[in-house]
């Protein structure tokens, strides 16, 4: 899930893992953003997308947060559906500057117009750190799809996306947001296409106040299908809007 997240200060100790964290992203992000950017010897679609999500936020205790998230994708400015995505889950803080999470998701994909259903588990490691004004963020995320085109067979894919995000004013309000993430399938015999997606984002993100925010962001989604000869390249506008309660406080009274 993509989350409003606070900067986090100090390297210290962790500044090694930071570095070897950040090195092993690239070593993914590198050739996917190649990947959208070079000529390529296939063909490729043009798409248009609108998404809008909206996430909620309930931490109920220093280290806990639990966390309901819905999306609402449609093709082109709004004219078919694509997916609509509920999610569940729980996030786990500790230390800071680690975020572990798990979720359950209620998802209708629409093949070819038709709607079919899918349910999904992951499991997510979320990882941040100080670059000076910049900080970086990696987020680690294991799933499994049961999908209804596919009779509920398992599959699994590995999501890694990298972030760097800066804000643009002294208040914090507003902040500027980067981040490229690839999608990877896991253990899946049905399919010569292992690296099936890339989404590349740029945008900002606007506090309202400290319990609420709204992301606006460009993203490329690059599909590859066809055993990787065929392509399609989505331009899509990510709409987001992000909610926190704290119901710690009041359990402490």
């Amino acid at each position: 899930m993509l989350y409003v997240r606070t900067m986090i200060q100090g390297l210290s100790r962790r500044a090694w893992f930071s570095r070897a964290m950040l090195v092993a992203t690239w070593v993914v992000a590198v050739p996917s953003i190649s990947a959208q950017t070079e000529p390529l010897e296939r063909t490729v679609e043009q798409g248009f997308n609108s998404w809008y999500a909206s996430t909620f936020i309930a931490k109920v205790s220093p280290e806990v947060d639990v966390v309901g998230q819905y999306h609402f994708r449609r093709t082109d400015v709004g004219s078919d559906w694509q997916q609509s995505l509920l999610f569940l889950g729980a996030e786990w803080h500790r230390p800071s500057s680690l975020a572990w999470s798990a979720a359950y998701g209620n998802i209708v994909n629409f093949p070819g117009g038709e709607a079919k259903q899918e349910h999904r588990l992951f499991e997510q490691l979320v990882y941040s750190f100080p670059a000076g004004k910049w900080s970086i963020g990696h987020r680690h995320r294991v799933e499994h799809r049961w999908l209804e085109e596919k009779d509920f067979a398992a599959r699994h894919r590995y999501r890694i996306d990298f972030s760097a995000s800066r804000a643009l004013n002294e208040s914090g309000t507003w902040t500027v947001r980067a981040h490229n993430e690839s999608l990877i399938a896991l253990f899946d015999r049905t399919t010569n296409v292992f690296y099936q997606q890339n989404w590349l984002g740029l945008g900002v993100v606007h506090l309202f106040s400290p319990s609420s925010a709204l992301s606006l962001e460009y993203l490329n989604q690059f599909i590859v299908s066809g055993g990787g000869w065929n392509a399609t390249s989505n331009h899509t506008l990510n709409w987001m809007y992000i909610h926190r309660l704290d119901l710690s406080k009041s359990s402490e009274r």
